[in-house]
């Protein structure tokens, strides 16, 4: 049976409740606490899912007001957060792929690695994780390794 919509008052006071915590310094648990607590108080018949619904809601409507995210200097190197969507399609691959980049074999190929992907990256972002992405690493040159104490060989073709 569906639960009724919490009362409009209600949910403003979860919304400057939740606003204002965070202005303050709180952590997003501390100020979503305080909302599922004024709203266990003022609607005694709601489910306790439907609390938690509701402030994901809001914290994923105050998440838009915030400013973005600027990029973090970390040992010399810049890196930069990264939306959903790139997320989601850094672990597509991921579950597609190997180490070694040869495709899987595990006979969950093609949607469903997208769709579960999707669904990791929407975890990630109701957890409240920040996922940052660094620079570009340089391509991988097989041909410039030297072997210690051997001199290197040049190859010739055969035959021409």
């Amino acid at each position: 049976m569906p639960h009724a919509p919490l009362d409009p008052q209600t949910l403003y006071l979860m919304r400057e409740t939740i606003r204002r915590r965070l202005e303050e310094g709180a952590t997003v648990r501390e100020a979503a606490a305080e909302a599922r607590g004024i709203a266990s108080g003022r609607e005694v018949g709601a489910d306790a899912r439907q609390i938690d619904d509701t402030v994901h809601d809001l914290l994923a409507e105050i998440d838009a007001l915030l400013p973005d995210l600027a990029p973090v200097e970390h040992d010399g190197r810049t890196y930069r957060p990264v939306d959903d969507q790139e997320v989601a399609s850094a672990l597509a691959y991921a579950l597609a792929f190997d180490e070694r980049g040869k495709r899987r074999k595990t006979g969950w190929e093609g949607m469903f690695t997208k769709i579960a992907a999707a669904s990791l990256a929407q975890m990630l972002r109701r957890s409240n994780l920040i996922v940052f992405q660094g620079p570009p690493t340089p391509h991988h040159t097989a041909g410039g390794y030297q072997v210690p104490g051997k001199s290197q060989a040049t190859r010739t073709r055969r035959g021409g």
